[in-house]
């Protein structure tokens, strides 16, 4: 199991759902998305930039829970994916005695961004799935190089469609976001929660 850390939440408007970037914390380490839905994403995003309400959240009523129960989150670890969905579980410790339970990634990765708890990913996930270099970073292609699939293309649009969003560039955006939509007729489902 690799550790890794939530560099945020990106919009991946041709699947419309946004994704939790996740990056091995060594150095010039992978990243990956995971794909989720709006409110995930809504709870995962106002984790990362520590939003308080008035209201506890249910993470902050699972924490609670958990405290008062002297129960403490050890660690999140997204151990597979199947069929295009991630697995994930979370290990729970109270005195000498760990219990491990199954979850969702992003309740998983939520939780674990609430109580402080280190996230793990499986080295055949990262294997499988994960980019190396910056996350948003395009490649540029060379001269000499040509596009042989669709799925390449789609890899490589995705990229340049995130660096974009990120830009704000929103009208070239749409532009790319179109000619994604074409190649997903010739491409699988993208990897899922």
């Amino acid at each position: 199991m690799e550790a890794v850390e939530v560099v945020g939440i990106s919009i991946f408007p041709p699947f419309q759902g946004y994704g939790i970037i996740l990056r091995e914390q060594r150095d010039g380490g992978r990243w990956f998305p995971i794909f989720i839905g709006p409110a995930e994403a809504q709870t995962i995003s106002m984790l990362l930039r520590m939003v308080k309400h008035e209201r506890p959240l249910t993470f902050d009523m699972f924490q609670s829970v958990l405290e008062a129960s002297n129960i403490h989150v050890e660690k999140v670890s997204v151990t597979e994916l199947k069929n295009n969905t991630f697995f994930a579980e979370i290990s729970l410790r109270r005195d000498n005695d760990v219990k491990v339970i199954d979850a969702r990634p992003s309740d998983g990765i939520a939780l674990a961004l609430r109580t402080g708890a280190p996230i793990f990913v499986s080295e055949r996930i990262l294997d499988e799935t994960g980019f190396t270099g910056e996350v948003g970073e395009q490649p540029v292609p060379s001269t000499e190089t040509s596009i042989s699939s669709p799925e390449q293309e789609l890899s490589q649009l995705q990229q340049q469609l995130e660096e974009l969003v990120s830009q704000e560039r929103y009208e070239e955006a749409a532009k790319m976001r179109d000619r994604i939509r074409e190649l997903l007729k010739n491409v699988s489902e993208p990897h899922q929660e």
